[in-house]
């Protein structure tokens, strides 16, 4: 490919993987094999009983955790006569975590 200066510019032959370009795809260690990026999820059921207060809690808490949470299902139930003042909060979440992978070729 020529250049400005009227030079060329080296081309790929294509013999070698990819490397990581900064956007986290692909990282070739020279040894047969490659690092990819994958996204796992976890799937968790919840059921909890106290105080709404305690609810807040638990949410604050999955919000600032290092992982993406991603809430697809939640009840909240406020109690009722002697429970008063109570509440039970059932659903689910995913846990998403991105992580490398080393694959062998």
């Amino acid at each position: 490919m020529p250049m400005d200066d009227g030079s060329e510019m080296p081309m790929d032959d294509g013999a070698g993987m990819p490397m990581d370009d900064g956007a986290g795809m692909l990282m070739d260690d020279g040894a047969g094999a490659v690092e990819e990026d994958e996204i796992f999820t976890i799937p968790v059921e919840f059921k909890i009983s106290g105080g709404y207060l305690d609810y807040l809690t638990f949410r604050f808490r999955l919000s600032n955790w290092e992982k993406a949470v991603n809430v697809e299902k939640e009840t909240i139930t406020a109690g009722q006569g002697r429970y008063k003042g109570v509440v039970t909060v059932a659903g689910s979440f995913r846990v998403v975590q991105k992580m490398k992978v080393k694959r062998e070729f």
